[in-house]
């Protein structure tokens, strides 16, 4: 089982990647950088291998987080 989260951005930082966890050890799996602003929403799609993401930016991206690639950006 896996958890996705996203942080909130420091003032000086504003980019803060969407890190998926482990949910029986508690371990980082994979942190996901690619939005140009702060990551608003995460959300794992049916089957869990794919994570839908919102960007403060505007954008959508569909990543394959176990392989740690961007495959769509809407």
């Amino acid at each position: 089982r896996f958890l996705a989260s996203c942080e909130r951005a420091a003032e000086s930082d504003r980019l803060a990647p969407v890190r998926v966890w482990e949910v029986d050890t508690f371990r980082e799996v994979v942190a996901l950088d690619g939005h140009l602003e702060a990551t608003a929403r995460a959300r794992f799609l049916a089957g869990g291998r794919h994570l839908l993401t919102a960007g403060a930016d505007g954008h959508l991206k569909v990543w394959d987080w176990a392989d740690r690639r961007e495959l769509a950006s809407l």
